[in-house]
């Protein structure tokens, strides 16, 4: 199965990826082989189904794990909490705590990545750029205006008319030609 998985991932990257990526096959084995590592670390005679095991192992507590939850929810609450434990490992603060008080709704990086990935275009090939743009938004809601490339300005305009809350959020998003016009706009701020 795992191989089943590689063969797919490789195809994935070897049509969509970016075209930098020399060797497909490269990275995602070496993707896999995490994944394999991962499902050796479930320990056996666990009281624990399998599935239930790699997401204790990778971070969740036994009482965040919903059943009822899909696999992208699961996924997306795993990714908050490992971004939590960085924030309260880097501050000084009580993890629990800071699960406790911090939901993902509140924060307008999660807000702005959710709705981006809801709702953008599936672009033919995914460049590095579509990530930095993304984190580029992220920013948005704290600044007069957010500077993009024009099919990121699309798939905004998109998410703008899709999610409210997004649209409350996210600001004044613009697209330029080139640094020189960007310049030119800020002079006139």
């Amino acid at each position: 199965m795992l191989q089943y998985l590689q063969n797919n991932l490789v195809d994935e990257i070897a049509a969509r990826g970016d075209k930098r990526i020399s060797d497909p096959s490269v990275m995602a084995g070496a993707f896999i082989s995490e994944v394999a590592r991962n499902g050796h670390a479930i320990a056996a005679g666990c009281d624990l189904p399998p599935a239930i095991q790699l997401l204790v192992n990778a971070g969740l507590d036994l009482n965040e794990i919903d059943p009822s939850a899909t696999f992208a929810e699961t996924m997306d609450l795993l990714i908050f909490h490992k971004r939590l434990r960085i924030v309260a490992e880097a501050n000084g603060l009580p993890l629990q705590e800071l699960k406790r008080t911090v939901t993902r709704s509140r924060l307008p990086v999660i807000v702005v990545e959710e709705s981006m990935r809801a709702h953008a275009h599936d672009q033919p090939e995914r460049k590095g750029s579509e990530l930095n743009d993304i984190h580029l938004l992220c920013l948005a809601p704290y600044a007069d205006v957010t500077y993009v490339d024009k099919r990121t300005l699309e798939s905004v305009r998109r998410a703008r008319e899709k999610d409210v809350v997004f649209a409350k959020l996210i600001g004044h998003v613009s697209k330029a030609a080139s640094c020189d016009e960007i310049s030119a706009a800020l002079t006139e701020l």
